[in-house]
């Protein structure tokens, strides 16, 4: 069995960046396995020159890698400005390698990191549905703690207590992706009750600790 890595790179990730070293701090070219991770499986980071992806890393403030043997199979990275605003970005894993709580593992790391833990607010900005699994990002927000408002099956399975004191997420619309060639169906978000949405506004405004996407 292969070897699971996961790797928490400096700053600005050096060594991935300008020496494509993996696992073990061993030179596995690992900046061309991961624009091939990105090509592969972001349809947001599809044609990332290796120039765009080295500024990208050189200027995020956290970079986690994951790896199965010599090969990346999950990345993430965040920018922050250190006490107001994070943001997370690219967080994907390889199809072959998902529903292994590989992205709820790079997720957890970033949010554990010393710069992004003392962030009093942060922002997912983008997730995407590969496997078409009409559960499968909205059981992953409610098992992170970020349950989607509105959501009967996950959302309403917190006591409001609890709900107060993580990220709660507001969603325009849900893409699921279908068979190949087929184009993807795109639903509304889970119906909100305007009341809930007023009071989750207002929870917001005063403890400023809920996500919103529109």
């Amino acid at each position: 069995m292969k070897e699971i890595s996961l790797i928490k790179h400096a700053k600005g990730a050096l060594g991935l960046r300008v020496f494509g070293l993996g696992p073990n701090l061993k030179p596995t070219n690992g900046l061309i396995k991961l624009q091939k991770l990105l090509d592969n499986n972001a349809f947001w980071a599809k044609d990332r020159t290796i120039n765009d992806l080295k500024k990208c890393l050189a200027n995020s403030d956290v970079v986690i890698s994951l790896w199965v043997g010599k090969e990346i199979v999950g990345f993430g990275r965040a920018l922050t400005d250190g006490i107001y605003r994070g943001v997370l970005w690219d967080i994907v894993i390889d199809q072959n390698h998902q529903g292994k709580g590989f992205g709820t593992l790079i997720v957890k790391n970033l949010l554990s990191s010393k710069k992004i833990k003392n962030t009093k607010e942060l922002s997912f900005l983008e997730a995407e549905l590969i496997t078409g699994k009409t559960h499968q990002i909205r059981k992953h927000c409610y098992e992170l703690g970020f349950p989607i408002v509105g959501d009967k099956k996950y959302f309403f399975s917190v006591s409001v207590n609890r709900a107060t004191k993580f990220f709660c997420i507001i969603v325009s619309s849900i893409c699921i992706p279908t068979v190949l060639g087929s184009k993807p169906i795109l639903t509304p978000s889970p119906k909100i009750d305007p009341l809930l949405t007023q009071l989750v506004t207002k929870i917001n405004n005063i403890m400023r600790n809920f996500l919103i996407i529109f």
